[in-house]
């Protein structure tokens, strides 16, 4: 068996049943108001942050999916992100939201893509390996089919 078929066929099956069965947290409680990255860090039970994958759950349907050097920093991010670099899913939320179809410079703020953040919950899966973190997500991304994902380069 290849490297890609031992991935696909054994290793990322193991990873989705792991994803699956872990604690799901909701974003609003782990970065309420006055919670930092290291309350968060906290919350989730870890000491330090860590490279892996999370996915973001709403009314039970895994609807977005992301890798990260840091993945708990990176959730912070998404929560409170100000503007579309660090907060891109909040700004796809709010052009959904508010059903716009302006430049990104003329979008006034994130605030209901923020809010919609809030209520989502999410789960996470520690994974060192950049290449198996970057094809897993892509296979996450397929499996559950979430339609927030883009893979499009700039």
């Amino acid at each position: 068996m290849n490297p890609f078929e031992e991935y696909t066929n054994i290793l990322f099956p193991n990873h989705i049943n792991q994803l699956e069965s872990s604690k799901p947290y909701k974003i609003s409680e782990i970065f309420a108001a006055g919670n930092g990255h290291k309350a968060g860090l906290k919350m989730v039970g870890v000491t330090e942050d860590f490279a892996g994958i999370y996915i973001l759950i709403e009314n039970d349907k895994v609807i977005y999916t992301g890798i990260s050097q840091k993945v708990i920093h990176r959730l912070l991010q998404h929560a409170r992100g100000h503007n579309h670099f660090s907060g891109n899913l909040a700004y796809k939320f709010t052009k959904e939201i508010e059903e716009y179809t302006g430049t990104r410079a003329g979008l006034p703020n994130l605030d209901s893509g923020r809010q919609k953040i809030q209520n989502l919950f999410f789960k996470y899966l520690p994974i060192s390996n950049e290449i198996e973190r970057y094809l897993f997500e892509v296979y996450v991304h397929l499996h559950y089919e979430t339609p927030y994902n883009s893979f499009q380069t700039h």
